[in-house]
């Protein structure tokens, strides 16, 4: 895999991905974007979709550079060289277009191949998003595998904390695996490259958002076939599985169509969902003054506990002198349970309405009083020492 990065591009704002803002993703093969006139196209669309992250696939721009940026007024093109075929043609190549605000988010670019492309942007969680153009369904086996390793060890690059998302064209058909599988699928039967992308969903730990939201079948397919028009769903948009509550919604919209592509935009809405954490809950207290005062109480507690220690020795091997007192103490436990109410939460007066305080306080307003009211004799002079 190529190590071409390029890092920290004017990175001047942080947390690209918040609790309350939504953020658009999308990816779309462009087929080609190699003249002016369609590139000039396709960014006007992206400035007036809305979408912040717009990962592209076979834009066919060759340059010498592994890792290219271009920027405008409206955001930027970040582009890896497509290749040649055996004719000479320009085929392939990954980027994204990307807004002013998510531009001045990144901090890392790094192109690991030709068809594998990972950005980094800053935040808390940080956000780190891995764009992809699998070999078609024809493709050599050897070539198939291979993409999908260095997908995977891109991935793996990626710390376990942030929201990893993967944006592409990965020619794959997914259908439905099993019965308790709960996802809304647009295929009947799983080709090759849906296998090998099912198996790098799962080693890791990857969801497809495509069949997360249910949607009809004019709303899922994002490819229709010039020849035979067959419409099918390729383009994907996963999300790291800890993440999947992030991704709010997936949608196929065919608001690009004026760039003059056989494929569809995916549009992905991200919003960030933090886990609220639970306060871990307070040892039971136990109202003990039962077993002073009453004789009757204190015989049905000693029994209580007495027959529960007893038990757990019977039933468990316990050797040791700790597992014995632990067996004891879970024989109390028990026991506080059965027969002893829960003790009333204790009130905690404040300081200030302690009885010592209360006087001292009359003391002083008395103090006070006399103080400022008691005519004095002689007048009082005050001395300037400072003169």
């Amino acid at each position: 895999p190529s190590t071409a990065s390029l890092k920290n591009l004017e990175n001047t704002k942080k947390n690209i991905l918040k609790c309350k803002r939504e953020l658009i993703v999308g990816t779309y093969n462009v087929r080609t974007i190699r003249k002016d006139q369609a590139r000039e196209e396709l960014i006007e669309v992206f400035k007036r979709s809305g979408v912040s992250i717009l990962a592209i696939q076979e834009h066919r721009i060759c340059h010498k550079e592994e890792v290219k940026v271009e920027k405008g007024p409206w955001g930027a093109l970040i582009t890896s060289s497509a290749w040649r075929n055996g004719a000479g043609a320009a085929t392939g190549g990954v980027g994204l277009l990307l807004s002013k605000e998510a531009y001045r988010s990144v901090k890392l670019v790094k192109s690991f191949s030709d068809r594998v492309l990972l950005v980094s942007f800053d935040g808390n969680p940080a956000l780190t998003t891995i764009y992809a153009y699998s070999p078609t369904e024809g493709a050599e086996q050897v070539a198939a595998e291979q993409f999908h390793e260095v997908l995977r060890g891109a991935i793996r690059e990626v710390p376990v904390h942030n929201v990893l998302s993967v944006l592409g064209d990965m020619n794959a058909h997914l259908s439905k695996e099993s019965p308790e599988d709960k996802g809304w699928y647009y295929h009947k039967r799983t080709n090759r490259n849906g296998q090998l992308l099912r198996d790098t969903m799962q080693e890791c730990h990857l969801e497809a958002g495509n069949h997360r939201f249910r949607k009809r079948d004019s709303k899922m397919h994002t490819f229709v076939s010039e020849g035979t028009l067959c419409k099918s769903l390729i383009d994907y948009v996963l999300i790291r599985r800890k993440w999947r509550t992030t991704l709010k919604n997936v949608v196929v919209a065919n608001s690009f169509n004026s760039v003059a592509s056989d494929h569809r935009v995916v549009i992905g809405i991200l919003q960030l969902r933090l886990r609220k954490t639970s306060r871990p809950k307070g040892a039971v207290r136990y109202d003990y003054s039962k077993l002073r005062s009453f004789e009757e109480s204190r015989c049905e507690y000693s029994i209580q506990v007495a027959n529960r220690f007893q038990a757990l020795i019977a039933s468990e091997e316990i050797g040791n002198a700790t597992e014995k007192y632990k067996a004891f103490m879970d024989s109390v436990q028990e026991a506080n349970h059965a027969v002893l109410p829960q003790a009333l939460p204790r009130s905690r007066d404040s300081v200030m309405a302690e009885p010592e305080v209360a006087t001292a306080r009359g003391n002083l307003f008395v103090a006070k009083k006399e103080l400022f009211e008691t005519p004095s004799e002689e007048p009082v002079l005050c001395v300037d020492t400072t003169a």
